[in-house]
């Protein structure tokens, strides 16, 4: 075993002292969401989700019996607080954002309806950590003195969002509780490629030979830790190669630049939190080399399988516990988040679209115009299809006059 293998070998397997072990022991621990948002790819998957979700129209609609389809509920008091202002403290994109937000990063959400009388007038969200929920009571413990709420609430009286459970579906656990071990790699990865950097990427080695104690002597084990000792000193004092006696042989002890980058490393974090998140690497910037088509079909994926997902929970637990009466009554009422937004794309794509169920007979000129928010127009609401196609044995294409026809 030579000298570096010594040095290297006695400086590992000692314990560290208290006031080394903050320099021995680099790995960061990420167990809780501050640290988490610390990591970009963890910011920019939450952010992107919970920006998706806010941005959509949540819409209140009932059952128009007359027409046979649902319509906006626009009348009541609960269409309003859901599409414009729940509640004093936030509008309904920063009510909507932070919800998704305290899913993935805390796993539950809870928010109280405020009432006066029998009428919902606000959407409280609850502060964090200021909620217990209590499985076989199946009651609410609120202690949150920022919004005024102090006090134990039936089940059926909190909107309960919860994200991934293990309880059988009492309760969510966040997402960065079960990606603790990658994110707390990742972040180990961050932290080092930092420290390195600090360094300028100086390149550190030892200049010795095969038989490095001959430079030394004949040294013990302690002898050799204090010339490891030594080295380091006259490393941290700028040194940065250092000579030691004998045939010349150079021993790289820092990384190059090119190592330095840990590209490999921190590639394979981001994408395990893109797993964890469900968010295609493209969405956070990660794949500069994806193709139009590709990031056509990232943009489909995303919407269908991460964020549907996520809307679905909202419009089922606010129907579950807002919409209030008999089985018959309350299927004649619904939440629904406007998905038409998730799907706009480029005005050339959205114009074919338009013309294409126009001459299917799907919308009307008029229903287009009124989801453009454009007046209608005299004769729009005819609804019209292409009539270019005929049996093969027709008038039409036998060219045959038909009399009285």
């Amino acid at each position: 075993m030579n000298l570096i293998q010594r040095i290297f070998r006695r400086e590992t397997t000692k314990a560290p002292s208290a006031s080394s072990a903050a320099i021995t022991d680099r790995t960061v621990y990420v167990r809780g969401e501050t640290l988490a948002m610390k990591l970009a790819a963890v910011y920019s998957a939450v952010d992107l989700l919970s920006s998706t979700v806010a941005k959509l129209p949540l819409r209140y609609l009932r059952h128009n019996d007359a027409q046979g389809i649902f319509v906006d509920n626009e009348e009541s008091q609960l269409y309003y607080l859901l599409a414009r202002r729940p509640s004093r403290r936030h509008t309904a994109y920063q009510f909507w954002k932070n919800i998704v937000q305290a899913i993935y990063l805390r796993g539950n959400a809870y928010v109280v309806p405020r009432l006066e009388g029998a009428e919902i007038t606000e959407l409280v969200l609850v502060s964090p950590h200021a909620c217990s929920y209590d499985i076989l009571s199946d009651r609410y413990t609120e202690t949150d003195p920022i919004n005024a709420l102090q006090g134990t609430f039936p089940g059926e009286d909190v909107l309960h969002f919860k994200n991934v459970s293990t309880d059988g579906g009492y309760t969510g656990r966040s997402t960065i509780s079960y990606a603790a071990d990658v994110l707390s790699l990742q972040a180990t990865a961050d932290t080092e490629t930092r420290r390195r950097f600090a360094q300028g990427g100086t390149f550190k080695a030892l200049f010795t030979n095969d038989n490095s104690a001959k430079g030394f002597g004949d040294y013990t084990d302690e002898a050799l830790a204090e010339a490891a000792k030594d080295i380091q000193a006259r490393l941290n004092s700028g040194d940065d190669i250092v000579a030691v006696s004998g045939d010349g042989k150079l021993q790289q002890l820092s990384m190059s630049s090119t190592d330095l980058q840990y590209l490999e490393n921190r590639k394979f974090g981001v994408r395990e939190i893109c797993r964890f998140f469900r968010v295609p690497p493209s969405k956070i910037y990660d794949d500069f080399n994806k193709t139009y088509g590709a990031g056509e079909t990232a943009n489909v994926e995303f919407l269908l399988d991460s964020v549907d997902p996520i809307l679905t929970n909202i419009e089922q637990e606010l129907a579950a516990k807002l919409i209030v009466g008999p089985p018959r009554t309350c299927l004649k009422y619904r939440f629904e988040f406007d998905r038409d937004k998730l799907f706009t794309t480029n005005l050339l794509t959205r114009a074919d679209y338009q013309q294409k169920t126009i001459a299917s007979g799907v919308y009307s000129v008029n229903d287009w115009r009124r989801k453009e928010n454009r007046p209608a127009v005299k004769g729009g609401d005819r609804v019209m299809i292409t009539c270019n196609v005929a049996p093969v044995d027709s008038a039409k294409i036998t060219g045959e006059t038909v009399i009285g026809g």
